[in-house]
């Protein structure tokens, strides 16, 4: 492992100051399709979560 740790560490602080966008590889396609696929449950999730609040608050002003 020692004789990694610069090509790590420079690799490490490539990936958290990025300047560029990363390049995807075909072995990376199983891992990106499920950042994916995870973005777009979280997003359906709070999405829905939304929808609830907005009808309780409908039903607020035709109580009132």
């Amino acid at each position: 492992f020692a004789e990694d740790r610069v090509v790590l560490s420079a690799v490490h602080l490539g990936m958290a100051n990025k300047q560029t966008p990363n390049i995807d590889l075909a072995t990376d396609s199983g891992p990106l399709r499920f950042r994916r696929h995870l973005a777009k449950l979280i997003a359906e999730e709070q999405s829905d979560r939304l929808i609830p609040l907005t009808q309780q608050h409908a039903e607020k002003k035709t109580e009132a």
